[in-house]
């Protein structure tokens, strides 16, 4: 149905008034938004009743967001305090003093449920029969997660399971993992790894989960090893 307007009858003076607001003059990308208001204010009140699927999905990507930044954010270029791990095994205690002028990675790893972990160690034992004659020093530190109580024979067998012959540690109640990476925010990975150059500067972080030869992250860190192992100590 088609709705007439009233006729006026003097069309030349009288003035319809508009249901839009009125067009203000503006300059180049200056436009008055304050009309959307009411609407921003309404999706506002709408969206966590109706949708609140969208608003869990929204909260998600922040902290993807807010996480990708902190990582931007790591001390990398900075010297590593000594670490405080003991326990170790297929090797005497080892000090980040003692190992100057070497480049040093170093993986925190876990249990046998850890699937990054056993997936990472071909890339360990690669890297330390590969590099170890030009001065790379692979350490696995070991950081408890089970349920069940800490049981160093449990952490011999492995080691040997994963194959590992370079230096491994065990890093009781976290203490060298919360001072270099967690930080009390436990959102982060523990399976991390640290790559330090021969000065004992921190030069490269891998967040955590695995690294596979042939995919990108596993490549991405065995160039790093290179660059470093190619600079000069003084």
């Amino acid at each position: 149905m088609y709705y007439s307007r009233p006729k006026s009858k003097d069309h030349s003076t009288k003035k319809h008034r508009s249901i839009f607001p009125p067009v203000q003059p503006f300059s180049s990308f200056e436009i008055d938004m304050t009309f959307l208001k009411p609407i921003l204010n309404c999706l506002m009140q709408k969206v966590p009743i109706r949708y609140p699927l969208l608003l869990k999905l929204l909260f998600g990507f922040s902290l993807v967001v807010c996480e990708e930044k902190d990582y931007n954010q790591l001390p990398v270029n900075t010297k590593m305090p000594e670490w405080t791990v003991s326990d170790w095994l297929n090797s005497p205690p080892l000090t980040l003093q003692q190992l100057q002028g070497q480049v040093i990675l170093v993986r925190w790893w876990t249990g046998p449920t850890c699937p990054y972990c056993i997936n990472s160690s071909a890339a360990l034992n690669e890297f330390h029969e590969s590099y170890q004659k030009e001065g790379l020093q692979v350490l696995g530190f070991y950081h408890h997660k089970s349920r069940l109580p800490f049981d160093l024979k449990s952490v011999k067998d492995h080691v040997e399971k994963l194959g590992f012959q370079f230096p491994v540690a065990v890093d009781h109640n976290w203490g060298t993992l919360n001072e270099w990476w967690l930080k009390d925010d436990r959102r982060k990975w523990t399976s991390v790894s640290f790559l330090l150059d021969r000065n004992g500067l921190l030069r490269y972080i891998h967040p955590g989960g695995q690294y596979v030869k042939g995919d990108g992250e596993y490549e991405e860190l065995k160039a790093k090893i290179e660059i470093l192992l190619k600079e000069e100590f003084p």
